[in-house]
């Protein structure tokens, strides 16, 4: 979708590296550790949620002071 805010992904910590050049105001939270193909180390879902809901905060807030959520092109 061009053109559209991306203010946070969460995924594979691997996707940050492909990403961050990309998206470089978008909060980022690491869900899983890839190590072989169909193969990665779940981070514990309690974690995950709150890290999940911190990276949404925080990304609310810097798009409210027009620091991130810039739209992608």
């Amino acid at each position: 979708m061009v053109g559209v805010p991306i203010g946070l992904v969460s995924g594979q910590a691997e996707l940050w590296q492909e990403i961050r050049h990309t998206l470089p105001h978008c909060e980022f939270t690491v869900t899983k550790h890839g190590y072989y193909w169909q193969a990665a180390l779940l981070e514990p879902m309690a974690e995950v949620r709150e890290r999940i809901r911190r990276g949404a905060k925080q990304a609310v807030e810097s798009a409210v002071a027009g620091e991130g959520a810039q739209p992608f092109r």
